[in-house]
C-alpha cells in the first residue's frame, strides 16, 4: 500500500489547530428551515451560500426541493422543486463544485433502486437540468458516497449485480459534463456494503464494510483516477459487525471510523493510517459508555477534529458531538446538540471552510421538520466607548486613556488583547485583559503618532476583527488651545 506522502504531509499546513482547545466550543441556536413534510436532508456550501436539499411529498410522489440561504442559514430562499422521485428518495445528497450545485439521491422508478443525479444550469439561478439514471442496470445499487476534487467527481456504490454486493466507481468530468465508465473496485469479496470516500488532490482513498466468513471488517484501498485500485488491506481485524465507515485526512495521516459491534457491545471505534509506519494502527473502541451510537460522521476543521452520531439521551434519538484535538487519540465527552423532543431520523454535517464554520441539518420527529444549526465560529469586534485624545488631531497631553463597550456575544466574551505602538496595523497577540476590564491606560507616552490596536475573544476561542485608534502627541503644543475630546456613548467620561 503507497500514500502520496507529500499531499499528506502539505495537508498538515491546512488543518494545523488554530484556536486553543476548547472542549465545548459554542454552537448556534437551531434554524427552522422547514416545518414538516421534509425527509432526506442535506447540506452544502460554496462561497457565501449555503445549499440544503430534502425531499418533500406525501404517499407515492415525492420532489427533490432545495432552498439557499446567503447569510449563514438566518434567512432562505423560497424552496424550489428541482427534480421528481417515485416513492421515497433514499440517501439524498447535494455537493457544489465551481459554481453548480450536483445533487443526488436513489430512486426506485425503474423498479429497482439507481442511482439518479441532476445539476443546476449554468447561467440560469434557479434551473436544473433533467434528472439523469447514472447506474443504469437491472441489479439493485445502494449505499453511495460520493465526492469532488478539482474538477472531478467520484461515485461510489454497492450493488448485487453478482449476487453479492460489490462495490463499484464512475467519475465525473465537469467541464466535459459526462460520466465515465464504471470500474470494479471490489470482486469476490463475500459482501462489501457501506463505504467511505475520500478525494484529496485527485488521489482517492476508500474505507468499507466487508464480510469475511462469520465476522465483519473495514478495509481500505487507494486510487489515483477511480480506475485502478490497490490490493484492499483490513482497517480493522475480525468483529461481530463492522458499518458506517467513513475516512478523513489528519495532520500526519488518515483516519478511519466506524460503528462496530464486538462482544455485544456497539461503540464508534477509529483506527489511524500512520503515513511514516505505512500502516493502520489498531482499531479503538471511542466512548465505551455503554451507549448506542450509530450513523457517525466526522470531519476535519483548522480547529481539530468533530465526530458526530445518533446516541440515545433519555429517551430520544439525538446527535451528538465529541472533539478531538490530537488526531483522533482522545476525544471529548459527548455533548447533546439537538435536545429535540420528537427524536432524530437523519443527520448531514458540511465543513465549509470559506468561514471555518460546521453546520448540522437534520430531520426531526415523524412530521418531517428540517433543521439547521451551525457552530459559533465569529466574534463581534469591541467599539470605542471614550477617549482622552481625538483621532487625526494633535494633543499635548502624554497620558492617553481610553475604554470600549463589550459586544453582544452568542458564548460571551473571555478577554481582550489591545497594544499602542507605531505600526497603524499591528495585530494584537496576547489577551491579558479578562473580562469585565474595558478600559486601558498608558503614561508618558512620546512625541508622534500612535497606534491603540484592540480585539477581543470569546469563550468559544473565536477572535474578532483589531480595531485601530489614531494617537497623536505634541508636548510642545499650548495646553490651554486644546479641547478635551469626550465620545458620548459610554458611562466613562474623562475631563
Amino acid at each position: 500500500m503507497r500514500i502520496n506522502k507529500i499531499i499528506l504531509l502539505f495537508l498538515l499546513l491546512l488543518i494545523m489547530p488554530s484556536r486553543a482547545w476548547s472542549q465545548t466550543a459554542g454552537w448556534e441556536k437551531t434554524i427552522t428551515i422547514k416545518d414538516k413534510n421534509g425527509i432526506q436532508p442535506d447540506i452544502a456550501g460554496k462561497k457565501n451560500n449555503l445549499y440544503v436539499v430534502y425531499s418533500a411529498g406525501l404517499r407515492d410522489q415525492y420532489g427533490i426541493c432545495l432552498v439557499q440561504s446567503s447569510n449563514r442559514g438566518q434567512d432562505w430562499s423560497k424552496e424550489r422543486t428541482v427534480a421528481a422521485a417515485l416513492l421515497k428518495p433514499d440517501n439524498l445528497t447535494v455537493i457544489c463544485v465551481n459554481d453548480k450545485q450536483y445533487i443526488f439521491w436513489i430512486d426506485f422508478r425503474d423498479g429497482n433502486n439507481e442511482i439518479y443525479f441532476t445539476c443546476s444550469r449554468e447561467g440560469d439561478p434557479v434551473g436544473f437540468e433533467k434528472a439523469i439514471n447514472i447506474t443504469r442496470n437491472k441489479s439493485d445499487s445502494i449505499n453511495f458516497t460520493v465526492r469532488a476534487s478539482g474538477e472531478m467527481i467520484y461515485l461510489v456504490w454497492s450493488d448485487n449485480r453478482t449476487g453479492d454486493y460489490e462495490l463499484y466507481c464512475k467519475v465525473y468530468n465537469v467541464n466535459e459534463k459526462q460520466w465515465g465508465d464504471e470500474t470494479a473496485v471490489t470482486k469476490f469479496s463475500g459482501g462489501s456494503l457501506d463505504s467511505g470516500l475520500l478525494a484529496l488532490m485527485g488521489e482517492l482513498h476508500l474505507v468499507w464494510q466487508q464480510k469475511d466468513g462469520q465476522d465483519w471488517r473495514i478495509m481500505y484501498s487507494q486510487s489515483q483516477d477511480g480506475k485502478d485500485w490497490t490490493s484492499p488491506v483490513p482497517v480493522s481485524g475480525g468483529l461481530e459487525k463492522a458499518s458506517d465507515p467513513v475516512i478523513l485526512s489528519t495532520a500526519d495521516g488518515l483516519l478511519a471510523v466506524f460503528r462496530a459491534e464486538n462482544n455485544s457491545q456497539a461503540d464508534i471505534y477509529s483506527a489511524l493510517y500512520d503515513v511514516i509506519q505505512d500502516k493502520w494502527t489498531s482499531a479503538v473502541p471511542v466512548f465505551m459508555d455503554l451507549r448506542i451510537e450509530k450513523d457517525p460522521v466526522c470531519v476535519s476543521a483548522s480547529s481539530g477534529l468533530y465526530l458526530f452520531g445518533l446516541s440515545l439521551f433519555e429517551s430520544s434519538d439525538q446527535v451528538f458531538c465529541s472533539e478531538s484535538r490530537d488526531r483522533g487519540l482522545t476525544w471529548s465527552s459527548k455533548a447533546d446538540l439537538t435536545q429535540a423532543k420528537e427524536g432524530i431520523k437523519n443527520f448531514k454535517v458540511n465543513y465549509s471552510t470559506l468561514d471555518d464554520n460546521i453546520y448540522l441539518v437534520w430531520e426531526q420527529g415523524d412530521n418531517g421538520k428540517i433543521c439547521l444549526k451551525s457552530m459559533d465560529r465569529s466574534c463581534p469586534a469591541p467599539v470605542i466607548a471614550n477617549a482622552s485624545h481625538k483621532q487625526d488631531e494633535w494633543s499635548s497631553r502624554q497620558d492617553f486613556r481610553i475604554s470600549w463597550t463589550v459586544p453582544d456575544d452568542t458564548s460571551g466574551i473571555r478577554d481582550f488583547s489591545y497594544v499602542l505602538d507605531q505600526n497603524p496595523e499591528t495585530i494584537p497577540d496576547l489577551f491579558l485583559a479578562e473580562y469585565p476590564v474595558r478600559e486601558a491606560s498608558f503614561y508618558n507616552v512620546g512625541d508622534g503618532i500612535w497606534y491603540f490596536h484592540l480585539k477581543a475573544r470569546d469563550k468559544a476561542d473565536n477572535i474578532s476583527a483589531t480595531i485601530h485608534y489614531k494617537v497623536m502627541i505634541n508636548s510642545r503644543l499650548y495646553a490651554s488651545s486644546e479641547k478635551y475630546y469626550i465620545i458620548k456613548y459610554g458611562d466613562t467620561l474623562w475631563d
